[in-house]
């Protein structure tokens, strides 16, 4: 991308990196709540390469995407000396194809808020689940409206990077309310021999709504599992959250995190309860019914009322239901072969408009 042609090596030589550090600290404890074990991981705008370094170093099979290449020529280098394989490309992932494909796929620092339409940041999604392995998950994070209309505003100059070589100021941001367009100013120096050496570059991100993000989600085929306003904490987002944090999976796909194995394990032994108390009831009945004199007169009947810790919201509680009703009938069956008169005079004392006889 333009815009990093000349501001590269003031990002690689800043406090920038230390964004991507965080997320790498933060990774394993997420990856650990969804269940999930990457092998291949593709890291989209990757920049410098500090996360994708500190995945390899882990021992991942790593792939790093940006459009920039300044920034991926600083990426490659520390690669080099973490000595550490990292595969770097130059993609701009509004058109990314790559044929490989990848168990986890992150996005940091806000890259996904320099899309400007709404079109070319659902046809990124698309083009992540189609690089998704089956269960593969991806991570991102974006800047919220608040973040670029109001905190952004609140600090109209401050000073990023101060070093005796280098000097970085953001300032002059503005944002317009129609487009949800922000645009900030980058003006850093870098000492030379006879002086310093100027350079200006204007950022602009869009902030999404919540809904936006959803929507250009599913039109990919990618499913939300959780939306976090802080990743460390792992809490909601709240209306003055500076960043979202999205985990998404591919439609289709599962991905067997703690609580939903917690699940699993609670129905299959709800399951197994239910066929033994299903059991020892069709036992119990079949001993009223072999214990009822063979008389023409009365026909075996059962209760069908509930029991006290019994509730017809619960699977069991239906089961048991179903199967009382069933011996019932065959109880009624069974007399109607026996004495057909005798059933009819039985039908014939029921009150209201239920006459089981002929």
């Amino acid at each position: 991308m333009a815009i990093y042609r000349e501001f590269a090596r003031f990002y690689a030589s800043g406090p920038y990196p230390e964004y991507s550090r965080r997320m790498a600290e933060l990774l394993p404890g997420v990856l650990e709540r969804f269940g999930a074990r990457p092998k291949a991981v593709l890291d989209l705008a990757c920049g410098e390469g500090t996360f994708a370094v500190i995945m390899a170093q882990r021992g991942l099979k790593v792939t790093g995407v940006d459009a920039s290449p300044e920034m991926l020529r600083f990426a490659r280098k520390k690669a080099e000396e973490a000595g550490v394989a990292v595969r770097f490309i130059e993609q701009d992932m509004r058109s990314l194809a790559l044929a490989e494909k990848f168990d986890l796929v992150t996005c940091w620092y806000d890259s996904l808020n320099y899309l400007l339409e709404y079109d070319e940041l659902a046809k990124t999604f698309s083009n992540v689940a189609q690089v998704l392995n089956l269960g593969g998950l991806f991570i991102f994070d974006m800047n919220t409206i608040y973040t670029l209309a109001v905190f952004w505003q609140q600090r109209p100059c401050h000073i990023e990077l101060d070093t005796p070589e280098m000097l970085v100021i953001h300032h002059n941001p503005c944002y317009d309310f129609e487009s949800n367009i922000a645009r900030l100013m980058i003006t850093a120096f870098e000492r030379e021999s006879k002086g310093w050496r100027r350079m200006d570059e204007e950022h602009r991100e869009r902030g999404y709504t919540l809904s936006q993000i959803r929507k250009a989600l599913s039109g990919a085929g990618l499913v939300e599992l959780v939306c976090y306003g802080n990743l460390r904490e792992m809490t909601e987002p709240k209306p003055d959250s500076g960043r979202v944090f999205f985990i998404a999976r591919r439609r289709g796909t599962r991905v067997w995190n703690s609580e939903r194995i917690a699940r699993l394990i609670y129905w299959s032994l709800w399951a197994s309860l239910t066929r033994l108390t299903s059991a020892a009831t069709n036992s119990s009945l079949t001993r009223k019914r072999s214990s009822v004199p063979n008389s023409k007169e009365s026909p075996p009947s059962f209760s069908l009322s509930m029991s006290k810790t019994e509730s017809w919201d619960s699977p069991a509680s239906t089961v048991n239901g179903m199967a009382r009703r069933s011996c019932f009938t065959a109880g009624l069956d069974r007399s109607r072969k026996r004495s057909k008169n005798g059933f009819s005079r039985l039908s014939s004392n029921m009150p209201g408009r239920v006459r089981l006889g002929s």
